[in-house]
């Protein structure tokens, strides 16, 4: 840990926030001030795969045995259980596990296809978008559209309403902006466990 002179003193302290970091450019150089934005934010900042593979469990395990209204009750929880992240790591963490929220609180869908369904999708969707309230855009690799599409008809997810496949682009029809966001998000989650 570096510390920092405090200026017109002579004092050296450690670095408490960001009004230290414009006060670290004298000769001490970039260094001191790439260890004071560390020093600051480091308790914030998930570390490592395992760690954020647990907090994704922990979020799983809130949502689900609570009411979750908002993110910032969501980071709160998550604090109680000691586990401190910023809000933009909690809106990521919500996409990644497929959470969304549905009138006033939070809920993930729950996965129910095989690891063989997710290696398909891992291997075959090359990018989801959405396009206005009701369309889902899946990109796919070239002639893979027909083969995904037909899963997507046959996996029984109710916010799909139905399907259309080119060579490597799929329209898929919601009937609603909440029910598209829950089909971005539990694809997304579908395909993440094979890609991490």
């Amino acid at each position: 840990m570096c510390s920092l002179a405090v200026p017109g003193t002579g004092v050296q302290e450690e670095p408490k926030g960001l009004r230290y970091v414009a006060s670290a450019v004298a000769p001490t150089g970039i260094v001191c001030i790439i260890c004071a934005f560390y020093s600051f934010y480091e308790h914030l900042m998930p570390m490592g795969t395992d760690s954020m593979a647990r907090r994704h469990e922990v979020i799983a395990d809130i949502i689900t045995g609570q009411t979750v209204a908002s993110q910032a009750q969501l980071g709160r929880l998550l604090a109680e259980r000691g586990i401190r992240v910023t809000q933009s790591c909690i809106s990521r963490d919500l996409s990644v596990i497929g959470a969304v929220k549905r009138g006033r609180a939070y809920s993930v869908a729950s996965s129910d296809i095989s690891e063989g369904d997710r290696q398909t999708l891992a291997t075959y969707v090359r990018g989801l978008a959405n396009a206005g309230p009701n369309l889902a855009i899946v990109r796919t690799a070239t002639g893979a559209a027909q083969r995904i599409a037909l899963f997507l008809d046959r996996c029984g997810w109710p916010e799909i309403v139905a399907t259309v496949a080119g060579d490597d682009t799929i329209f898929v029809a919601t009937r609603n902006r909440d029910e598209q966001r829950v089909l971005l998000a539990r694809l997304r989650r579908e395909m993440t466990p094979v890609l991490s």
